[in-house]
This record gives C-alpha cells, sequence and structure tokens, in this order.
C-alpha cells in the first residue's frame, strides 16, 4: 500500500453534488458552519475558485492537477499541514497533507479514469481521523482536468464509537457475572442478546449467538 495511514475506501453512485453527504457525516463541523459551508461549495462549482470564497470552507480543502499537485489550497488546509499556501502549491498533495508516498487510492483512480463518480478515502494522520471526499472540479478559466478533496474530520466520531463499545463490553461482563439466567428481545421477539449462563443452557457459547434467533430454535 502505497499511502502512510490510508484505512479503507468507499464510492458512491450519487452525483457530484457533496452538500447532502457533508451535512450527514459526523465531524468537527456546527449547523452555521455548514451551511455557509454549502453555500461556498455552491458558489465554487463550475467557476473559478475565488480565494475568499475559498477560504470560507471552514474544513481543509485542496485542488491538485493531473499530476497530483497542489494548484489551491484553503486557509484551513495550511492551518493542519503546518505550512503556508505558496510552501503547498506546487507540490504532490503527499508532500504535505494528508502525508504519505502516493496518491490516495480512490483519488488515484478518479484521476486515471477508472471511476467517475465521487469517492471517498479514510486516512488516519497521528491520532486524527480524516475522510477525504474527492471528485472532478471544473474550472471553466482550465482546460486541464483538476480534482477537489475536502477533508473531514472523524475523529470525535470514533471516540464516541469507541466509548459505545467500551460501555457496551461492560455492561456485558457485568450481566454474565449475575448469578441468573438473562435475556432481552426485540417487538418481534427475536433475541437480541443473553448472558452466558442462558446461553449455556440454550447450547450456546454466548449471548451473541441468540441475536435473532426466536424461541423456535431454542433445544425446549
Amino acid at each position: 500500500m502505497k499511502y502512510v495511514g490510508y484505512i479503507r475506501k468507499t464510492n458512491t453512485n450519487t452525483n457530484t453534488d457533496i452538500r447532502p453527504r457533508l451535512n450527514a457525516l459526523p465531524g468537527t463541523w456546527g449547523q452555521q458552519e455548514r451551511q455557509q459551508s454549502h453555500f461556498v461549495l455552491h458558489k465554487l462549482m463550475g467557476t473559478k475558485p475565488d480565494r475568499q470564497c475559498f477560504n470560507g470552507i471552514a474544513d481543509p480543502v485542496f485542488i491538485h492537477d493531473a499530476d497530483y499537485r497542489l494548484v489551491l489550497v484553503n486557509d484551513a488546509y495550511c492551518q493542519v499541514a503546518g505550512v503556508t499556501d505558496s510552501e503547498a502549491l506546487g507540490k504532490h498533495y503527499w508532500e504535505v497533507f494528508p502525508p504519505g508516498t502516493g496518491p490516495l487510492p480512490e483519488c488515484e483512480g478518479v484521476v486515471d479514469g477508472d471511476s467517475h463518480r465521487p469517492v471517498h478515502d479514510e486516512i488516519k494522520v497521528g491520532s486524527k481521523r480524516f475522510l477525504s471526499n474527492s471528485y472532478h472540479y471544473h474550472d471553466s478559466a482550465s482546460s486541464t482536468p483538476q480534482f477537489l478533496h475536502i477533508l473531514i474530520d472523524i475523529t470525535d466520531s470514533e471516540v464516541i464509537d469507541t466509548a459505545l463499545r467500551e460501555t457496551k463490553e461492560l455492561l456485558q461482563t457485568i450481566i454474565n457475572a449475575v448469578p441468573v439466567r438473562i435475556f432481552w428481545k426485540d417487538r418481534e421477539l427475536r433475541y437480541l442478546g443473553a448472558n452466558t449462563l442462558f446461553a449455556n443452557d440454550a447450547g450456546y457459547k454466548s449471548g451473541d449467538e441468540l441475536i435473532c434467533k426466536n424461541d423456535m430454535d431454542m433445544p425446549w
């Protein structure tokens, strides 16, 4: 794998308007920031980028050419990368931010023409996690293809997921220590879980093996 910190890739069949997806993604934006960024993105699409407009986007954004060299970056990108725009422009984006040894896998597919749809790469840089939304960018003043990336900070959502998982594991440990049979079901009377005592009585090793089963699947 050429890219340092690459986690996974996804793509989508939706059109190039990324505003609904940005609104749905967890991250550091507030509602006011999202609305402002949506307005800015609308003004940018299909036009020559305006510096003030470009810097109105709250999260790191960069545009690169077909050789993956940076042609435009916003203030948020410079801040997270720890560089000025003059230090960043002209370099391969992985030489600046996010750091790596080559293009993001899904980004490379778009540049090579393998995909004409907006794509996502999830990456990790230090303790931060980002979702890179990338897609073809049309600059009316340029005849060469360009590609735009918006980096959404999803670190907080990972922290929440970890806390929820640890809480669930702790609760399951407590339930397993109780010297009585415990189980719980959904409204369709399907098992959602059980403690170890109940699972063993039913012929299973753990309560997780009972998930989605009903009483007809039980040995009694």
